[in-house]
């Protein structure tokens, strides 16, 4: 099959962010193996960007943990992360220390995001996508009718579809300044202006954002004992951070505003805008009454504007704040429902205001900003008007408007100054050779409002004569003119996710067109012949492999082929091992469960009762080498087969019948990695040797046992506390997607690689023998848990609270008892069905 290439350009958080979505969504297809994803990242580092990359502790989220997310539909997702265990991360925040209010350090967030790019590149693996990293700067795209052409290193290439996640650029004004000593065009990384800036200097920062506050934590964090000074246009500080109280939006619900705009057909005023947030924020009896309090209010006096909110936050919720955190996650839908002019004029006039409450500070970032406040060291100036550098002084000018003096100005000159007046959203102004020649060719446009023309829904492009790419997608800031809320890093994982799904449905004709072209529908295998054992893990694993086989659209034919036990008389533990893995459920259960009517509710059932349920051909095999066997598996046109813990070696004959055609095979799904654990009890000496991983191994049959080359591995966790039979059947069922994925890329006509196995790392093992056993008892090491498995046996096998559950729960312990003389309360706990899938 032809291979569908995506391109990713840039690695920080939201190029991490959709690959993690991309992977997840394609390796729901049916053919995740053809599909390649670049990602262009010229760094060499993923995730961290520039203001995760931070080393310092006290830069810190804005954010509270549980409200942090690079998963769009999971907006807990960080905070699920980092509790966790973490062992190879010293840090008080990692292993439950840390409060879901709490406002973690920024690069604790940077090792959760380089941790799900290393996960997304796992899941690649397992699922056969293919994901190729290209360290160097992406230069142009060019969008066509029929892909996407990527410009790097003087080499083109072409994609089926492309993500721009091109991360935060450096600020548009000041950039006539940048190169000249002592001016620092951006706040991040930190290290320059630590490295730079003396520590008794005066140090002026343009701005008085969030940004701000970082940058003036930078220059405590290394001890700086000069005055700084805030010069912004409005000289307000955000507003102190509480924890919001839940709000269910009334007014300004997508419903309503599409009630009041006509579903699209007319755009709101901003006036009707502003009414719709007072009504929202009176019937949340927040106490704001009118949008006209004039800026100098706040900045008038800005220490103890900043003592007022943080005696208010400590007090608890407030309640326009609860109102602004359920506006978030709408805000896009209210910003599109304004008419452009109004937008622009909310700019104009609001967005500074918008800053200071929407985005504010956490407390411990207040209390220092007002400590410095109270000692002389931090100031705030208002009325920012210009700044330029005198040449001949080597100084730089700061001109403000002085409050004081209705048209006069006061300039400041300083040796040091720091930009902190946030991103660039001018394009047309960036540093940027992508943005650049990707707007003189037409393929993008900007917005009237800064950033590039996106669609609001799929975040496709929209080129200079206003149409909707096909293949080209923004994710990010330079959004903000569309999505608006475009510095949440969830939200934007949200239009991620929205990109995603909207390739993905472009992907389909692309598949269905491929395999028509490659395979016709009577040439796919369908007949699966599945050889069982009679252990209870095999059956476990074979209860969902049937009906995961069966909603594939396969037909599987259940094989059971005789047991031949060993005449040597095995150990009391082995003959204990025996009667739990083997004859309570083959003696005990099934019996009375095929004398019963079927419980479909069940998790579990017997060979006859999935014959019935399934309308499945289910046999009992004497010799499956026999001629009669191997020609009613040719009438039965059977296509493929795999072994699960069958004890008969299969010869030449039935080798050669599942090699016959192109899309035949017969493979092994041994329990035990390979090479190293061939042979019986793999578990054993797994949990022996103190692994903390196990798994089953699909391989090709040979005539030898367990040797054939290797497809497919996926460890788990082997739990070394839980008993040896315990640990078969929790990992059992993991054995199911490995055959199914494996028996559809055989069904799609795709190359299946494989691994012979190396002789060297290969170990064979048998039984245990006395002394390897007493060994293993004495580690504290065991083979069965008998609670567990009685629970196993009621909870799987019949529905809870039940009649056919006391019955069979009496047939259980009673034959616990007979053979061990343990008895359990027919009361005792029952746990719900062991499925480690949904674990």
């Amino acid at each position: 099959m032809s291979i569908y290439k995506i391109a990713i350009v840039g690695g920080g958080a939201n190029g991490v962010s959709v690959l993690n979505e991309l992977v997840n969504q394609l390796a729901e297809t049916s053919n995740p193996e053809i599909f390649e994803i670049t990602l262009y990242e010229k760094s060499g580092k993923f995730g961290t960007g520039l203001a995760y990359g931070t080393n310092i502790d006290a830069h810190i989220l804005n954010m509270h943990a549980s409200t942090m997310s690079a998963v769009g539909d999971q907006p807990d997702h960080f905070w699920k992360w980092l509790k966790q265990p973490h062992d190879s991360i010293l840090h008080p925040y990692f292993n439950n220390q840390a409060s879901a209010d709490d406002f973690v350090p920024r690069k604790i967030f940077g090792m959760y995001l380089e941790e799900i790019y290393i996960l997304a590149h796992q899941k690649a693996e397992k699922t056969g996508i293919k994901i190729k990293i290209v360290n160097k700067e992406a230069t142009d795209v060019i969008d066509s009718n029929n892909d996407v052409s990527v410009f790097c290193d003087d080499k083109v290439i072409k994609y089926n579809q492309a993500l721009l996640c091109l991360g935060n650029h450096e600020p548009t004004f000041g950039k006539e300044l940048k190169g000249i000593p002592g001016y620092f065009h951006h706040a991040w990384p930190e290290k320059p202006m630590m490295d730079a800036i003396p520590n008794e200097s005066d140090v002026y920062i343009i701005g008085s954002s969030l940004t701000s506050i970082d940058t003036f934590i930078t220059l405590q964090e290394k001890g700086h004992t000069g005055k700084i000074k805030f010069v912004s246009r409005h000289g307000i500080l955000p507003k102190v951070r509480t924890v919001a109280k839940p709000h269910v939006l009334i007014h300004l619900n997508p419903e309503n505003i599409l009630i009041l705009t006509n579903h699209g057909e007319k755009k709101l005023t901003l006036d009707e805008m502003a009414s719709l947030f007072l009504q929202e924020f009176h019937d949340a009896d927040a106490e704001i009454n009118s949008f006209e309090e004039p800026y100098s209010v706040l900045s008038a006096d800005a220490k103890n504007v900043l003592k007022t909110d943080i005696e208010i936050a400590k007090k608890g919720n407030l309640n326009y704040f609860s109102v602004l955190k359920a506006v978030d996650e709408v805000i896009g839908h209210l910003w599109n429902a304004l008419s452009a002019e109004d937008r622009k004029r909310f700019d104009a006039h609001y967005k500074a205001l918008w800053n200071a409450y929407d985005y504010p500070m956490p407390m411990q970032n207040a209390i220092k900003i007002f400590n410095a406040m109270e000692t002389g060291q931090l100031t705030i100036t208002s009325g920012f008007r210009d700044i330029q550098y005198d040449q001949s002084k080597k100084i730089f000018k700061i001109t403000c408007a002085n409050k004081n003096h209705g048209s006069g100005q006061q300039v400041f000159e300083a040796l040091y100054v720091i930009n902190a007046t946030g991103q660039g959203l001018d394009i047309i102004g960036l540093k940027s050779s992508l943005i650049s020649n990707a707007l003189a060719s037409g393929t993008i446009s900007p917005h009237l409002l800064g950033g590039i023309d996106v669609d609001y829904e799929t975040s496709a492009v929209r080129d200079l004569h206003g149409n909707l790419s096909q293949h080209l997608y923004v994710i990010g800031s330079l959004t903000r003119g569309v999505h608006f809320y475009t510095n949440s890093i969830n939200q934007n994982a949200k239009c991620g996710q929205r990109a995603v799904k909207t390739i993905i449905e472009r992907t389909r004709k692309f598949l269905k067109l491929e395999k028509e072209q490659y395979m016709k529908k009577d040439e796919k295998p369908k007949n699966i012949a599945l050889f069982m054992g009679s252990d209870i893990s095999t059956h476990l694993l074979m209860n969902e492999l049937v009906e995961n086989l069966v909603k594939e659209g396969y037909q599987p034919f259940l094989y059971f082929p005789k047991h031949k036990p060993s005449k040597k008389t095995a150990l009391l533990e082995l003959q204990t091992q025996g009667f739990f893995e083997r004859i309570i459920p083959n003696e005990k259960i099934y019996p009375y469960l095929d004398s019963q009517p079927i419980q479909h509710n069940a998790a579990c059932h017997s060979p006859k009762q999935i014959e019935k349920i399934y309308g499945i051909t289910v046999k009992e095999i004497e010799d499956i080498n026999s001629p009669d066997f191997i020609k009613e598996l040719r009438q039965e046109k059977i296509d493929a087969g795999v072994v699960i813990r069958c004890y008969q070696k299969f010869g030449q004959d039935i080798i050669r019948f599942f090699n016959e055609g192109p899309k035949k095979c017969l493979w092994n799904l041994h329990p035990g990695i390979l090479p190293q654990y061939r042979g019986v009890m793999t578990f054993f000496r797994s949990m022996d040797e103190r692994q903390n991983q196990a798994s089953y191994s699909l391989h090709t049959i040979d005539e030898n046992w367990d040797t054939g080359p290797v497809i497919d591995i996926r460890p788990e966790p082997l739990d070394l506390t839980q008993a040896m039979l315990t640990n078969y059947c929790v990992i059992a069922p993991t054995g199911v997607p490995i055959i199914i994925d494996n028996l559809n890329k055989l069904r799609n006509g795709q190359l299946i690689p494989s691994v012979p196995q190396q002789k060297e790392a290969s170990r064979y093992h048998t039984f245990p023998t006395r002394e390897e056993m007493d060994v293993f008892l004495a580690k504290g090491l065991r083979l069965i848990d008998p609670q567990y498995m009685r629970q196993f046996y009621i909870a799987n096998f019949s529905v809870e609270g039940t009649e056919h559950q006391k019955e069979l729960s009496r047939i259980v312990d009673q034959a616990i008892q007979e053979k061990l003389g343990i008895s359990f309360e027919q009361d005792s706990t029952i746990e719900k069905p062991i499925n480690p899938s949904n674990n």
